[in-house]
C-alpha cells in the first residue's frame, strides 16, 4: 500500500478503460482468491504430540 496516493491518482481518478479493469483484476484478484480459498478449505484441526512419548 505504499503506492495507494499514486493508485488513487492514476487508476480511481481516470474515466474507466479496459486497462483499468485489468489493472483492478491482476492487482485484487490473488487476494480474494487466497481468501475463498481459505474459506472453502478450512485447515484441519491442531494435532497435538506428546513430549512425553
Amino acid at each position: 500500500m505504499l503506492q495507494l496516493e499514486k493508485e488513487i491518482t492514476f487508476v480511481w481518478d481516470r474515466p474507466w478503460s479496459a486497462m483499468s479493469y485489468i489493472y483492478l483484476v491482476v492487482r485484487y484478484f490473488g487476494i480474494v482468491v487466497a481468501m475463498y480459498v481459505g474459506w472453502l478449505y478450512p485447515p484441519d484441526s491442531t494435532l497435538y504430540v506428546d513430549a512425553d512419548v
